[in-house]
């Protein structure tokens, strides 16, 4: 609670909460003016902080529009997912019957987490006693001591958005978050790189390859080439957009695209320049969860396009062995090593399936040259 200022008679001057008495735990109260006795400090984050919220009420996915937390706010890996706990162990993997504190929390179909355990609460048999099915979504059921908890599973968006999440800066923490919305962590790209066939490549370059780090989804409506695009800038030639082609729909955070058109060589491959590769964040997200944007420019927020938007350049020059865009005294060596060979296929410029006298003469029309960004 901050800046909880506002009255009919004061607006702007009241305290954040006026109370003589406060009983809370896993809460964050910036100013306690007002307040005699606040009670549960040491679940609660010190008064005078800065909550660090998003200055933009926004849908966040929730029942109304929220402040959503920035990635440095105290509130992160502060609060608590505990739902109730045992009050007596489960002491074999197929007991389906549960001691706990409290059942109020407790609601038949939603999931829950145990220690490693996920179990979905079956029913409600008295206000400390319930039924649950053992080792869903993919756990083991397993043995659980007495006062362990019963997480929640997902914050209140529900399946998806978890109620626990490990984010970057908790140090190994798996904590939940102040508030009814966890922070989730946000799909970036691991590495986008050109490649002969599956093998990275600037030489030869028959696909683009973008790996994201978690599996993705694409918006509604829209595909993996509405998503992404690559251009040609070099001014050798007349620049514009690479037809793309794919199969692939992120599910597996790895996404590959084949090319058609007029920026390839008789061979198949990209011609020789440089290619502005585009990601738009609007249209890329955590699977089943839109608002979850893709996080472009890896700050952890969801800003949208065209802030979040992701922009790399790539060059493809025959015999750039190292991607630097140019063929010098590296490349050569490369070139040397794979020269009669059929297993560096970088260097086999006609797609034949080796590098051989016409690879040779490729490579020696270009050494020296390179491929360069226009300002």
């Amino acid at each position: 609670m901050s800046d909880n200022k506002a009255t009919i008679t004061n607006p702007g001057t009241s305290n954040d909460i006026s109370a003589g008495v406060v009983n809370a735990t896993f809460s964050l109260v910036f100013d306690r003016v007002g307040v005699t006795i606040f009670n549960g400090d040491l679940t609660n984050v010190a008064a005078g902080k800065d909550p660090r919220l998003a200055t933009t009420v926004m849908a966040n996915g929730g029942f109304a529009p929220t402040l959503a937390l920035k990635t440095d706010s105290p509130a992160i890996d502060f609060g608590s997912a505990a739902l109730t706990k045992l009050t007596a162990a489960i002491s074999s993997t197929t007991q389906t019957s549960i001691s706990v504190v409290t059942t109020e929390a407790l609601i038949p179909g939603k999931f829950a987490r145990i220690d490693s355990e996920i179990v979905q609460i079956t029913g409600v048999t008295n206000q400390t006693t319930a039924a649950i099915a053992r080792g869903q979504q993919g756990t083991t059921a397993a043995t659980h001591a007495v006062d362990a908890d019963l997480d929640q599973l997902d914050d209140q968006r529900g399946p998806g958005f978890a109620r626990k999440v490990d984010y970057p800066t908790s140090a190994g923490k798996s904590i939940a978050d102040i508030g009814a919305y966890e922070l989730q962590i946000l799909p970036k790209v691991a590495n986008a790189r050109f490649s002969a066939d599956d093998a990275e490549s600037y030489s030869r370059v028959n696909k683009l390859v973008i790996n994201f780090d978690q599996p993705v989804q694409f918006l509604s409506g829209k595909t993996a080439t509405d998503a992404v695009s690559l251009k040609q800038i070099n001014t050798s030639f007349d620049p514009g957009f690479v037809a793309l082609t794919t199969t692939d729909n992120g599910s597996t955070g790895k996404v590959t695209f084949t090319f058609s058109g007029t920026f390839l060589d008789q061979f198949g491959s990209l011609k020789d320049g440089y290619y502005r590769l585009a990601i738009v964040a609007d249209y890329v997200h955590i699977p089943d969860m839109p608002l979850a944007k893709f996080d472009g420019n890896g700050n952890g927020n969801a800003e949208g396009s065209p802030t979040d938007d992701f922009i790399k350049n790539l060059p493809r020059n025959f015999g750039d062995s190292d991607g630097d865009g140019d063929v010098d005294a590296v490349d050569f060596a490369a070139f040397r090593a794979a020269f009669g060979g059929t297993t560096d296929l970088r260097f086999d410029f006609d797609g034949d399936g080796d590098v051989d006298a016409q690879e040779f003469g490729a490579f020696r029309a270009r050494f020296g040259t390179s491929v360069v960004v226009p300002p």
